[in-house]
């Protein structure tokens, strides 16, 4: 699996890699605003499904979360899905506060399977 650094900035950095029918989002570093408006222009405006891990990401915040949310509503419709992978009881606290679905989940990329449909 090859990563690819699509931003990085003194405050965080954005990687990606493919694994299966998953695009897999890593995000480091610190929260600050660049960083849902990165998300927003660079990765989340591509229509394929999404693993977004943020265990490598402090400071989690509820501008993140709404991304995150409004992504996953934008794959409504779609084969396409949206999983979050080990995430962070902050951010879930915050996505429930967004919606009373509850946003998939996986432990490990390893539980990722071809089907975006997990």
């Amino acid at each position: 699996m090859s990563e690819e650094t699509v931003i990085r900035t003194p405050q965080f950095e954005i990687l990606t890699s493919k694994v299966g029918a998953f695009l897999v989002v890593r995000l480091r570093g610190r929260y600050v605003d660049d960083l849902h408006v990165s998300l927003h222009r660079g990765i989340f405006s591509q229509k394929t499904s999404f693993a977004i891990d943020l265990s490598g990401l402090s400071d989690a915040a509820m501008p993140l979360a709404r991304e995150i949310y409004f992504a996953m509503q934008s794959l409504r419709g779609t084969e396409h899905r949206l999983v979050l992978l080990n995430p962070p009881e902050r951010i879930q606290s915050f996505l429930s506060l967004l919606t009373t679905t509850p946003v998939p989940s996986v432990h490990s990329e390893g539980d990722l399977d071809a089907d975006p449909a997990v």
